[in-house]
């Protein structure tokens, strides 16, 4: 499956190429920027800033659009389905961390490099808590500005985390 996502990429430019690879879901920063210095041989600070500049695009496009979705949903039973047991599960797991933490917990769940615990769980947990409508604004900004702030500096985390491991596995393997 990767070989074939990185045969698939590699037709692309490299800054593209992470930069869709940091936009994917699972895979998200995690994978990107050692597939950028190890696959595509990018400097790390070049593989950092395109795996994280898609990390936080993923989020926004879900934070912007998630509330659409949810109203075009009700129109397609099966989907609506889906989408109320998705939300409804992530709204139980994260229910308790959003009261202990606020907003805090979409930076502390979003530094943690591990599966499921990146941009996009965390802007579909930010929707679920901080939704208040289309037009509602704070200080003058969309309701989903200061929790996009919260994920990218979670993400910023994340990927200097796993910059600082790929440079050192490739500092061991390289002797």
């Amino acid at each position: 499956m990767l070989s074939q996502l990185l045969t698939w990429l590699s037709a692309w430019p490299p800054e593209l190429a992470i930069f869709i690879l940091g936009a994917m879901p699972i895979a998200e920063i995690r994978v990107a920027v050692p597939i950028g210095v190890g696959f595509y041989h990018l400097p790390v600070t070049a593989a950092f800033f395109w795996a994280w500049l898609g990390n936080i695009f993923a989020p926004l496009v879900i934070l912007i659009f998630l509330p659409w979705l949810n109203k075009w949903s009700r129109h397609v039973p099966t989907f609506n389905k889906f989408l109320s047991w998705l939300l409804s599960h992530t709204r139980s797991r994260w229910l308790t961390k959003h009261q202990r933490f606020g907003e805090w917990a979409l930076l502390i769940f979003v530094a943690v490099p591990l599966p499921f615990t990146g941009a996009w769980t965390a802007a579909i947990a930010a929707w679920l808590f901080y939704y208040p409508g289309l037009s509602a604004t704070r200080q003058g900004r969309p309701w989903w500005w200061r929790a996009l702030i919260f994920i990218a500096l979670g993400a910023a985390l994340a990927g200097l985390f796993i910059s600082l491991v790929t440079v050192g596995v490739a500092a061991a393997i390289t002797g």
